[in-house]
């Protein structure tokens, strides 16, 4: 089954400068592809088609049921917008599978807001009665699980052209847990939490 996708095109007369391929949060179990509307009629209002995807994830469809449904659009798009960069971007645990699949497809540019690209290493710094932990742990089954798609995942060779957006406050997806080895390409926005994932503040979007 084709996943549902939603489409944000850019204004009459802005020019087209690529397509993205976003990717939402809610911890490898929630959400869909109406969730980052903010981000992605920002990025459609800069000249992008942006394109969010409602992919398989929580504990009936684990890892790597995602993976599938993203390459599978990021064909369909490659194929219907064969003259524009298909870019990938996404936020939280979207940003876990959106940075392995712009690995894999050498995507030209990937950008991430406050991403859990240390999915194990997140769920070590997460208290035990987290609901984010709990959730994490039923997505992938089981901790020996969790760190070995972890290890493919984040330690693979990186996209040729990342960016990422946190907060100095996200105590959900901090830098030194979740992404600590990517700080050439991050921006921080002070004061920033892990609700920019759905209430970008502008300095976000600006960066």
């Amino acid at each position: 089954m084709t996943p549902a996708t939603k489409t944000f095109a850019p204004p009459d007369g802005v020019p087209t400068l690529g397509v993205v391929l976003w990717v939402h949060g809610g911890c490898f179990t929630d959400g869909d592809e109406t969730w980052d509307g903010a981000i992605a009629k920002h990025l459609s209002a800069a000249g992008l088609v942006v394109v969010t995807v409602r992919y398989r994830q929580g504990p009936a469809a684990p890892w790597p049921a995602a993976s599938h449904d993203l390459h599978l659009v990021h064909e369909m798009l490659a194929l219907k917008y064969a003259s524009v960069p298909i870019h990938v971007g996404g936020t939280s645990s979207g940003g876990f599978f959106a940075y392995d699949l712009a690995c894999k497809v050498r995507a030209p540019k990937c950008g991430l807001m406050c991403p859990v690209l240390d999915a194990h290493a997140r769920f070590e710094f997460l208290a035990d009665a987290s609901l984010k932990k709990n959730k994490q742990l039923l997505y992938f089954g089981d901790v020996p699980t969790m760190r070995a798609v972890t290890e493919r995942v984040y330690h693979q060779q990186r996209p040729r052209d990342l960016f990422i957006v946190t907060g100095d406050r996200d105590i959900d997806a901090p830098q030194a847990v979740c992404f600590p080895s990517e700080t050439a390409c991050v921006h921080t926005v002070a004061g920033g939490t892990h609700q920019m994932c759905a209430r970008p503040p502008k300095e976000a979007l600006r960066a």
